[in-house]
């Protein structure tokens, strides 16, 4: 298994900073944000940027986060999804110029399907086309939501393309709707491609790692169980304080088998 972080755990809009600081603490990968500006172009500058981080540090990004859909996606505005669709797309491109395999793909809020069985079957009719064209290029696209894995795995089953979908895993989001995690890593098996390292207390994200609900030690056994061992990205706190995200770290090497 190998550790890394999303971009906004490191707290810098600079590109270079956070690639410096993740290979001072050891971190193999960064999963950067990807904005509407540069999902709208698939030669942005940016993409060549981090191609020279990536060889310079030798931390790479291993999954690329559409973040800027959390409340405006597929599902919420129906009015924009042929754009959407489009950046998405896109978004592919960014993955396969980068070597990544994953991308996120956040479906919350208004743009949550829940468990109502026409907006899953919606879904996966919007999601299958893109699953396909991510994974003729090497990449998944992962949901990041709140369906339980019964859900999750009825969706697979609509999409068709096992090469080009999968789940991406929070470890705290699944305590914060009321879930059993370990129960539904197990449930969820072979459909998780990548993991969140998470806490919870009240909120999402809303305590550092250790100081909330989270059964880590029953969750790496889950994970173990399943066979897992891809990349676990941490989704912590953001601070600037190495002394803060060291001991994130610490904590996340004695529960997980990280590389």
């Amino acid at each position: 298994m190998k550790l890394g972080t999303m971009q906004v755990v490191l707290k810098s809009a600079d590109d270079a900073a956070n690639f410096e600081r993740a290979r001072r603490l050891g971190l193999a990968g960064i999963e950067p944000d990807l904005s509407l500006e540069e999902l709208a172009d698939p030669n942005h500058p940016r993409v060549n940027r981090l191609r020279k981080l990536i060889e310079h540090t030798g931390v790479v990004v291993p999954s690329v986060c559409l973040g800027v859909y959390n409340e405006d996606g597929l599902i919420a505005k129906p009015d924009r999804q042929p754009i959407i669709i489009r950046e998405i797309g896109v978004a592919i491109q960014w993955a396969a110029a980068l070597g990544s395999k994953v991308i996120l793909l956040p479906f919350f809020f208004a743009n949550d399907p829940r468990d109502d069985s026409a907006q899953l079957k919606r879904t996966a009719e919007l999601l299958a086309p893109l699953c396909a064209q991510a994974a003729s290029r090497g990449v998944v696209l992962c949901y990041e939501g709140t369906l339980a894995a019964e859900q999750l795995h009825e969706m697979a089953d609509r999409i068709k393309v096992p090469d080009g979908f999968g789940v991406y895993f929070d470890l705290a989001n699944v305590v914060w709707v009321g879930m059993d995690g370990p129960q539904q890593i197990r449930l969820q098996g072979d459909l998780i491609r990548q993991v969140h390292m998470k806490e919870t207390k009240i909120g999402p994200g809303d305590v550092r790692p250790g100081q909330g609900r989270v059964d880590y030690k029953a969750s790496a056994q889950a994970l173990a169980e399943i066979g897992f061992d891809q990349w676990l990205i941490l989704e912590t706190p953001a601070t600037t304080r190495d002394e803060e995200l060291i001991r994130d770290i610490a904590l996340t090497r004695n529960y997980f088998p990280i590389d």
